[in-house]
């Protein structure tokens, strides 16, 4: 492995051990004018009723899901992933 892609190994382990980090970045959305958050609002703009199988690759913490797992049908089989491990840790 090349000296940059082990700089950017070693900032993606720093950034996302676990999902403190990654927390503290979307609570910047709380300063948005939005009413509702940024995982409602993805939710408001993406059609999921024909859709059965999802893989979502970067994941973070899983909070898309967590929040919105009411709006998934009963169906439907969603993967997530991530390069962290804390990250995939967080979302379990």
């Amino acid at each position: 492995m090349d000296s940059t892609l082990k700089k950017i190994k070693q900032y993606s382990n720093d950034q996302y051990s676990n999902e403190s980090r990654l927390n503290a970045r979307i609570q910047i959305y709380d300063f948005c004018e939005r009413k509702n958050d940024w995982q409602e609002w993805a939710f408001d703009n993406l059609d999921f009723s024909n859709v059965a199988r999802v893989l979502e690759l970067g994941c973070g913490n899983g909070i898309l899901w967590k929040k919105n797992i009411h709006r998934v049908t009963e169906n439907a089989r969603i993967i997530l992933s991530d390069n962290s491990q804390g990250m995939v840790d967080a979302a379990q």
